[in-house]
């Protein structure tokens, strides 16, 4: 019963969180609520006994990552971010992914019985994630490259 209740806790700092980031003008309090919201993942990570991914979700994603676009946004340091106020068809456009995202996954979840089935160690992580999902690590490795090159493109333009 406590689990359930830390759980919904958590889940509900997740999509308030992302829905801050989406909302927040000012870049700043929109990257301190990315952090709020990879801290709460990294709490539901914890709650279900996977304390590997929630030390890496803290240290890499909330200690690193953030530390970068926290970099890059000061190194822009432009104004014009803090003048545009979103407008109201992005939060239902948010709501309306976050829905249609529960009503494809909830159904999911509850039929299938492969996650119990995983062990929990990091060798049999490192397997699955490298013999099973490597295209999948792959590809996010060429977006976080695309993504850290792009990042020094507008730092470069910047300082011209």
């Amino acid at each position: 019963m406590m689990n359930e209740l830390i759980f919904y806790l958590l889940a509900g700092l997740v999509l308030g969180s992302s829905l801050a980031v989406l909302l927040i003008p000012n870049p700043m309090y929109a990257t301190l609520s990315l952090v709020g919201n990879l801290l709460a993942v990294a709490g539901i990570y914890a709650l279900l006994n996977a304390h590997f991914l929630a030390v890496v979700q803290v240290t890499v994603y909330a200690g690193a990552v953030m530390v970068l676009v926290l970099f890059v946004i000061m190194l822009i340091n432009n104004r014009d971010f803090e003048a545009r106020i979103p407008s109201k068809i992005y939060f239902f456009l948010a709501s309306a992914l976050v829905f249609l995202f529960l009503y494809i996954l909830i159904p999911r979840l509850s039929s299938s019985g492969e996650a119990s089935n995983v062990e929990g160690s990091v060798r049999s992580f490192g397997l699955l994630l490298f013999q099973d999902y490597v295209i999948n690590f792959q590809i996010a490795g060429i977006l976080l490259l695309a993504a850290m090159v792009g990042a020094i493109m507008i730092g470069r333009r910047s300082g011209d």
